[in-house]
């Protein structure tokens, strides 16, 4: 294993543990697992999604942008809660 894969999985698990945190202590676990798996539905289904998330040059900013704008447009898939906890989630990263 490469030690950027190693950061990589390391850097995911922290967000994991995160996200399951906040949304257990605000007892929304169910519906963030519900809307977590309709974001694993969408990067199995578009090809492109998958590549603007994978793409490292792409910033945590603009990540959050393109699900305000699936959530914005009509979309279920996202709504308040999730957008919510992701950003959290990455003012905790960013402290920590």
């Amino acid at each position: 294993m490469s030690k950027d894969t190693g950061f990589s999985i390391t850097s995911a698990e922290r967000y994991s543990l995160a996200l399951f945190e906040l949304s257990e202590e605000n007892n929304l676990l169910s519906q963030i697992e519900d809307q977590s798996s309709s974001i694993l539905n969408l990067i199995d289904q578009s090809e492109d999604f998958s590549n603007l998330i994978k793409d490292p040059t792409t910033s945590q900013e603009d990540l959050l942008k393109v699900i305000n704008t699936i959530s914005e447009n009509g979309s279920t898939m996202v709504d308040t809660s999730i957008k919510n906890k992701l950003q959290q989630i990455e003012n905790r990263m960013i402290e920590a």
